[in-house]
């Protein structure tokens, strides 16, 4: 049931939610009040008075400040005419120093005075390498001297690494691997197996990892050749490759299709050059010599009228006609 209250901002009386004044809640009449009253002023308990007034010991001007705030001048001019920017000391003039290896006079901001010595990045490196070189670098270790063990010669290398150098080159350790670690001798080194080709049948030897069936280059081209070529080919189409072209298709026809085309490449259009184009039958049909039915293309999508045929036939008939 709701309950008559006082708005805590205008002093207004409202009937205000017996639930919300058990929660603290209701004690606005309205949500300008309870804007107003978050803003600040005079009834809130954490109230200072409000903004308090300074004058500016430059100009004396008299200017309003919130009293948290740490200003003292009312402007940025003002505290350039005192030799401060924005509430810092105005920088202090360089310094001049010599550089400690070349000895010319050279000047640094004030603050980096205490950690340049030198006047260039050249000087630095150029002092840097005279006093870390060979000895004079803290790291520096001596060298132990060490025995190649493939031809006995003297050779120097760092502690760190004797324990893993037993050659004085490169070119050692390729000669002493070709010499030990060859054949048999290998660390790698797994006993061949014998295996029977499948072409000619004859053995041959082999790594174990090697599946081979073959034992030469010959042979697997007479196997593919036996087993995928002719009726066992994916694109056998009843030996009509084999098939005898016309008596009409001679140099001369082809040759006027050539011309008729302007010796380019009906697909493409690249021109002919050393290597004269093909001149394709669209139809697929290499008795129908007709000049409506033979088409000039380059090797590469001659090559290509192979496959997908029925395709092609429908593209390039569609060509011919336009």
């Amino acid at each position: 049931m709701p309950t008559l209250t006082n708005c805590e901002h205008c002093g207004k009386e409202f009937n205000a939610n017996k639930y919300d004044s058990e929660k603290g809640m209701g004690r606005f009449c309205s949500l300008k009040c309870m804007g107003l009253s978050r803003r600040g002023g005079d009834w809130k308990p954490n109230w200072r008075g409000g903004k308090e007034e300074r004058v500016c010991p430059t100009c004396g001007d008299t200017f309003e400040v919130w009293p948290s705030q740490k200003k003292t001048y009312c402007s940025h001019k003002c505290i350039d005419r005192t030799g401060r920017k924005y509430g810092r000391r105005k920088p202090s003039p360089p310094v001049g120093l010599t550089c400690k290896e070349c000895g010319e006079t050279f000047e640094v901001p004030y603050k980096e005075r205490k950690k340049r010595k030198f006047c260039s990045v050249a000087c630095s490196a150029k002092h840097t390498g005279k006093q870390q070189r060979g000895e004079g670098n803290p790291a520096w270790v001596a060298k132990i001297k060490c025995i190649c063990k493939l031809c006995n010669k003297e050779f120097e290398v760092t502690p760190y690494y004797a324990q893993g150098r037993q050659f004085c080159s490169g070119g050692c350790v390729r000669q002493w691997q070709l010499e030990n670690w060859s054949g048999e001798n290998s660390p790698a080194w797994v006993e061949p197996i014998e295996l029977e080709c499948a072409e000619c049948g004859m053995g041959f030897m082999v790594k174990p990892s090697k599946k081979r069936k073959l034992c030469s280059i010959e042979c697997r081209h007479k196997w593919y050749s036996r087993m995928y070529g002719g009726e066992n080919s994916h694109s056998w189409l009843d030996g009509r490759s084999f098939e005898p072209y016309g008596t009409e298709f001679d140099d001369e026809l082809r040759a006027l299709i050539r011309d008729r085309d302007s010796y380019a490449c009906r697909w493409c259009g690249e021109e002919e050059g050393e290597t004269a184009h093909s001149v394709h039958h669209i139809d697929y049909d290499k008795t129908n010599n007709k000049q409506d039915n033979l088409i000039t293309l380059c090797r590469v999508h001659h090559g290509e009228t192979g496959h997908n045929r029925a395709e092609w036939e429908e593209v390039l008939s569609a060509m011919m006609h336009e």
